[in-house]
């Protein structure tokens, strides 16, 4: 008797999702115009500016692509049932204090370094097929830029000047909270393919290949001392590849 119960409301239960799902199928794609994008690890198509250098080995793409600063706001809209486009902005501002810590007798000044970053991107997908699966290709163009400025701590004996030299635009980049910013620019192209799973009706999951050519180009350093400037010219890099670019993204349809 128990056992027939028990099949009885496994039954039910079976009967009951399977009428939710076939309630929750996605809607036609001219029903889902607007998307808010969530992605996990940086967006596919975004920029984060250029936080991790190539003097760290690490790849472009992956410089490009915000490796540490994640993604930023992602949008996508639906132009019609198989075209969308997407886009993106990120910015992300950091700070750190070297405290001097000078012993008696001494002086000193506090050290310091800040880093700005910023990001837009733009991409545009055509879905091959449309439903709970699609399939999709398109292209990305993306840009970023960040800036840093340090000062060093100094301590001296009492009486003596505090000379501090402010360095923009660290040859070394710098590092602050754990993650490494350079200074300089970024811009890259490329093609891309993915696929983009519907659950419910008006959430998604996306995952892609991108396949592109990206370029660095360093900012000049400038280290400061007094009234003398010294200005150091940096090099540029360039990259064309396949990766993996947002791997898994989340996306809330609205309209």
């Amino acid at each position: 008797m128990k056992k027939r119960i028990m099949s009885t409301t496994v039954l039910s239960l079976i009967l009951t999702l399977g009428g939710a799902a076939r309630a929750q199928e996605p809607a036609a794609a001219e029903d889902q115009k607007l998307g808010l994008l969530f992605a996990f690890g940086g967006l596919g198509f975004s920029t984060a500016g250029f936080e991790t250098g190539p003097t760290t080995g690490t790849s472009i793409l992956t410089a490009l692509t915000g490796g540490g600063a994640g993604g930023g706001l992602g949008v996508k809209y639906m132009v019609m049932p198989s075209v969308g486009v997407r886009g993106m902005l990120s910015f992300a501002t950091a700070g750190a204090k070297d405290p001097a810590n000078p012993d008696t007798g001494e002086i000193g000044a506090d050290g310091s370094a800040s880093a700005t970053a910023w990001g837009v991107g733009a991409a545009a997908e055509y879905h091959v097929m449309t439903g709970k699966i699609q399939p999709y290709v398109g292209g990305t163009l993306r840009y970023g830029a960040t800036s840093t400025k340090s000062k060093n701590s100094v301590v001296v004996p009492s009486g003596n000047a505090l000379d501090q030299t402010t360095v923009e635009n660290n040859a070394d980049c710098e590092t602050i909270a754990g993650r490494e910013y350079c200074g300089g620019a970024a811009w890259g192209l490329g093609a891309l393919v993915g696929i983009e799973f519907f659950p419910w009706q008006n959430v998604s999951l996306a995952a892609e290949y991108q396949i592109g050519y990206a370029a660095i180009a360093r900012a000049d350093q400038k280290a400061t001392l007094g009234n003398t400037t010294v200005t150091t010219k940096l090099g540029d890099e360039h990259q064309l590849g396949i990766t993996t670019l947002g791997l898994l993204t989340l996306s809330f349809y609205f309209m």
